[in-house]
């Protein structure tokens, strides 16, 4: 196995608070996703050119409103923290998810601020 890491640079949200960014085919295990932020802002990650979407946060958008690291998490939400959410929560156990595919960010924010991420994934 080997140590992976995909950069998104500096995206800016436009003037509608929105950004759209589709990395690279990422082909392994995510292993965490770091997100540099420099306003609270939503994002929505999920593969593409797959015959089935991948939503890695689960069902939903996961709001980020500091710089953190997320594991990615297949059943579930995140809470707002991105702290597990313990034992007794099976559903919303964390998962590293296996994927061979482009990952889409979509992101929703302030306009003019800006956000970058990091995929740290096995190859």
């Amino acid at each position: 196995m080997t140590y992976r890491v995909e950069r998104i640079t500096k995206q800016t949200f436009d003037a509608t608070g929105a950004g759209t960014v589709t990395t690279g085919k990422i082909h392994g295990k995510i292993l965490s996703i770091k997100f540099v932020v420099n306003v609270s802002a939503t994002f929505q990650v999920a593969t593409t050119q797959s015959p089935i979407a991948e939503v890695i946060f689960g069902t939903s958008a996961v709001t980020v409103s500091t710089t953190a690291v997320y594991n990615p998490r297949v059943i579930g939400n995140l809470n707002t923290t991105g702290a597990a959410l313990g034992a007794s929560n099976q559903a919303n156990a964390y998962c590293e998810m296996c994927i061979d595919a482009p990952l889409l960010f979509s992101a929703v924010g302030t306009e003019a601020k800006t956000w970058s991420a990091e995929i740290m994934y096995e190859d």
